[in-house]
């Protein structure tokens, strides 16, 4: 179980086969609700909006979660940030997983469902022994090298790691790790930053909460507090030092204040880790919380914040936002990574454009993603290319952190008066306009997680949504592919052919370069998603070349070779290419 079967580059497989690719040759805050006036929701559109094809699934596929928040009468701080999600082959069977999280549920803090056969999930968290788990965030990587993907729970009370025991279990190893913190745990990000092989840990952290009574300035009923009322804190990195010890087991170090991390203080909601200059070194990007984003950019080991110098710490008009989540996509038409922030209602996502040298601009205004996002307060968010026509879409799950002014609290249901629709942004040609799609028939939700996956193995990515106080949501992407779609799997066969995230790629044709990506499946708002990326093969070429750098090891690109033929899921593994010069 867990082999991939081996096949040469540019045989025919199916959707569902899998090939190794052998031959040389991608204002104010979240709950930044703070003093800001949120704008009242309203729809998009004047007239009636298209429907996306993403139908919802969760019942028919009996995925059944439901996060309700014991504290949510008390107006608790956690039951109105939520909790996460993730998308994960636990069990190495070739589909893939749904695990779904819980900080003080009244239902269960849990949901682990295993896909044992296409569409059939069962509910599996106390046969793995998870029953005792609960948290808000989840980060799904490789601790030990062994090729199981392992699981990091944050929490406000105290993180967990989850040894994978081979898909059997997972195994509670926090205490032995070294990885417990103290802090209120959001986001957690697996990434390689020393580039020795072994995966680290950076642990975003937000405020110092002690609760408190809140209302609206000038009284009225009680509601949820602004997070600005109370301290902000310092972030966490844990170098992983499994490859020093003879036993192997991971063991982390915190090494926040040599390597500078725990000079800034912040808020943070969303972080993600990715090359950001250029220089083959992973860099740290973290979402915060009506406070200034934070960059860490990588000094060969030790890290220096700059998100000010290169443009990405403030919006357009030199504010800090409610930044809560974070899209790695293509949002104008020169083939750069972009970086998407979604923000508090009345403030509009941030679009930070980069150029080659990572120094970025707020595009929200030009690209038309400001007026399409501002009245809503986004959450999870994805950059993923929804029907395969090679333009990266922005679906973004909502919901309010304060009700709107004036309404009382809901006699018949707490979480009515915080729910907003969750909103597909459409490209209808790269850089061009974007078109609001209707999702799941315009309800509205209490949302916060979203992972994507290609759950049922069609070649497109699917969607899963965290919620509060109601049944999660599972969309399945009905869209017509308008391009034949490729899945990647980047993979290292010398590191128990675990997933390497970090990964930054590029892919080339005869016409030259068509997209640079950086394959990162810690993104979105606590959130992992699938290790995998998925895209569509571009017509009218007869061969691409992916170029490859990995996040550890050799500094030089490897070259792989692929042709219209190749499809299903393709894993790309380290070695197996051409070095370039």
């Amino acid at each position: 179980m867990g082999s991939r079967p081996t096949c040469f580059l540019g045989a025919q497989m199916n959707r569902k086969s899998l090939c190794v690719v052998s031959l040389s040759g991608l204002i104010l805050s979240l709950v930044g609700c703070g003093g800001a006036t949120e704008t009242p929701q309203k729809r998009i559109n004047v007239v009636p909006r298209p429907t996306a094809a993403l139908t919802s699934v969760a019942e028919e596929w009996a995925i059944r979660f439901e996060d309700r928040p014991s504290g949510a009468a008390g107006y608790e701080l956690s039951a109105i940030i939520g909790c996460g999600c993730a998308v994960l082959d636990f069990d190495r069977n070739g589909l893939l997983d749904v695990l779904f999280v819980a900080e003080d549920s009244e239902i269960t803090n849990v949901g682990l469902f295993s896909q044992e056969s296409q569409g059939q999930f069962t509910e599996c968290s106390q046969v793995k022994g998870l029953q005792s788990v609960s948290g808000a965030g989840i980060a799904v990587g490789d601790a030990n090298n062994d090729g199981w993907p392992d699981l990091y729970v944050t929490s406000r009370r105290a993180n967990s790691l989850w040894l994978n025991q081979s898909g059997r279990e997972f195994k509670d190893v926090t205490s032995s790790s070294g990885l417990a913190s103290s802090n209120w745990g959001t986001s957690a990000c697996w990434l390689d930053y020393d580039r020795d092989g072994w995966l680290d840990l950076f642990v975003t952290n937000y405020v110092d909460y002690q609760h408190r009574e809140c209302t609206r300035l000038g009284g009225g009923d009680a509601d949820f507090c602004t997070p600005g009322l109370f301290p902000p804190t310092s972030d966490k990195l844990f170098r992983n030092l499994a490859g020093e010890s003879s036993t192997g087991q991971p063991t982390f170090q915190d090494v926040s204040t040599g390597t500078g991390i725990s000079q800034k203080l912040s808020a943070g909601l969303g972080v993600t880790a990715l090359d950001w200059n250029g220089d083959q070194w992973i860099d740290i990007y973290v979402a915060s919380d009506q406070h200034p984003n934070l960059l860490w950019i990588n000094q060969q080991g030790s890290f220096r914040e700059e998100a000010g110098i290169h443009g990405c710490d403030l919006d357009f008009q030199g504010r800090a936002q409610g930044s809560m989540g974070l899209a790695l996509g293509h949002f104008n038409e020169d083939g750069l990574e972009d970086l998407v922030v979604s923000n508090l209602d009345g403030e509009s996502h941030a679009v930070y454009c980069r150029d080659e040298h990572g120094f970025c601009t707020d595009r929200c205004r030009e690209t038309g993603i400001l007026a399409a996002t501002r009245p809503l307060t986004g959450f999870g968010i994805a950059a993923t290319d929804f029907d395969l026509d090679g333009v990266s879409d922005l679906l973004t799950v909502n919901g309010r952190v304060k009700r709107q002014d004036g309404k009382p609290q809901s006699p018949n249901d707490f979480w009515r008066p915080y729910q907003q629709e969750i909103q597909l942004l459409k490209a209808t040609t790269p850089g061009g306009k974007w078109e609001a799609l209707e999702v799941a028939g315009g309800k509205t939700h209490v949302a916060r997680g979203l992972a994507i996956g290609d759950l049922d193995r069609d070649g497109d990515p699917d969607a899963v949504i965290s919620t509060t106080g109601e049944p999660v949501i599972v969309l399945r992407n009905d869209f017509v592919p308008v391009r034949r779609g490729i899945t990647l799997q980047f993979v290292d066969p010398k590191l128990g052919k675990r997933s390497c995230p970090g990964v930054a790629f590029s892919v080339q044709s005869a016409s030259g370069v068509q997209f640079n990506q950086t394959f990162q499946p810690c993104q979105s708002y606590m959130s992992s998603h699938a290790d995998e990326f998925y895209m569509a093969m571009p017509q009218g070429e007869t061969t691409l070349k992916l170029s490859v750098k990995w996040p550890h090891g050799d500094l030089r690109a490897e070259e792989f070779l692929m042709t219209p033929a190749d499809s299903g899921v393709i894993v790309i593994e380290r070695g197996q290419g051409s070095l370039s010069n």
